[in-house]
């Protein structure tokens, strides 16, 4: 019951702090354009007498799109913006925002982070804006559903971690593409739900990032699920969430899920950041999973809430997502 309590007050501080917000205009954007498809030349139709060479149909890779052909929508003297469509088969669009320095000279590390439920993109500004101005891209979206105020299609009623997991890897996929960014430093991430949803993915898709971060993940969503409905049979097709209605799949889509059984499939390097006055998500989610992951670092941020958007604590938090990333090169 605790954890039930607890679930409801994190979606009701972000219901409360996102619904006064109110849906704004959506930016200008630009689709991103499809990478240019193999070709093959034309053989010889004859080669020279005295030449023993085998006739060989030659493959070009193809080019790879670039961010120079995208607009930049905003930018300041140390990063620019750019704003984007993802869009799935289904043709459901993620609205995207990309982030990175002004005047880069080489390949860059790339961060994408995830939302927390009936939360925004816009509340993960200030780490894209902190990780661009330290030449860090740092890519943020909404999710599919994530909230009645999203950019993005879809509607709550059709939204479950296993939803925003297709998108956060839809979002992936894309940018990877990209010959900016270096396959090899690509991160992936997410606050609360989104970091559940993050830590998920990470341990489907380990080959293709170089590590997991972690802010205050809601790692309990499976378990307040099957404490909500002790029998799966009697989940409603609607239900309410802390003052937002999601549909049955919401619940149906994480009730078997062991959280620590599955994201602990990732080996790679985890960064877990957590208050240690988080009344919404208990940090010792967080300290459990620092001990069951292989390779993780949990740090305790003193007088930390739910939600680390402004102050000394983000500018912590930023500090540690740079150190994070950039080890590696240093």
């Amino acid at each position: 019951m605790k954890k039930l309590i607890a679930f409801s007050l994190i979606c009701c501080m972000a219901f409360s702090i996102t619904a006064c917000q109110g849906k704004t205009d959506t930016p200008q954007v630009d689709s991103i354009a499809d990478s240019p498809s193999v070709s093959t030349p034309k053989e010889s139709d004859e080669l020279p007498e005295d030449s023993q060479m085998k006739k060989e149909t030659v493959i070009q890779e193809p080019e790879k799109p670039s961010l120079s052909e995208m607009p930049v929508q905003q930018s300041t003297s140390a990063h620019e913006m750019r704003s984007f469509y993802c869009t799935h088969t289904d043709g459901k669009k993620i609205y995207t925002e990309l982030y990175t320095p002004q005047n880069k000279s080489d390949v860059l590390p790339l961060v994408i982070l995830g939302h927390g439920y009936t939360s925004s993109y816009r509340y993960l500004r200030g780490y894209a804006e902190y990780l661009a101005d330290r030449e860090i891209a740092c890519c943020i979206f909404d999710f599919c559903g994530g909230s009645d105020y999203s950019l993005s299609d879809g509607s709550m009623l059709d939204m479950s971690v296993v939803t925003q997991m297709l998108d956060m890897e839809l979002v992936l996929n894309t940018l990877k593409e990209y010959e900016d960014f270096d396959p090899e430093r690509i991160y992936i991430g997410g606050e609360s739900q989104g970091g559940m949803v993050a830590s998920l993915n990470a341990a489907e898709l380990q080959d293709q990032i170089a590590g997991l971060i972690l802010l205050y993940p809601a790692l309990y969503i499976p378990e307040v699920m099957r404490e909500r409905f002790p029998d799966r049979s009697a989940i409603p097709d609607h239900m309410n969430m802390a003052g937002a209605t999601v549909g049955r799949r919401y619940a149906d889509d994480v009730y078997e899920i062991d959280a620590y059984k599955e994201i602990t499939k990732y080996s790679g390097k985890v960064l877990i950041l957590h208050g240690d006055k988080d009344g919404m998500v208990p940090l010792s989610y967080s300290q459990q999973a620092e001990q069951e992951y292989e390779n993780a670092k949990l740090v305790i941020l003193p007088g930390g809430g739910h939600g680390i958007y402004n102050g000394a604590l983000l500018e912590t938090a930023c500090e540690e997502i740079e150190h994070f990333v950039t080890d590696e090169t240093r």
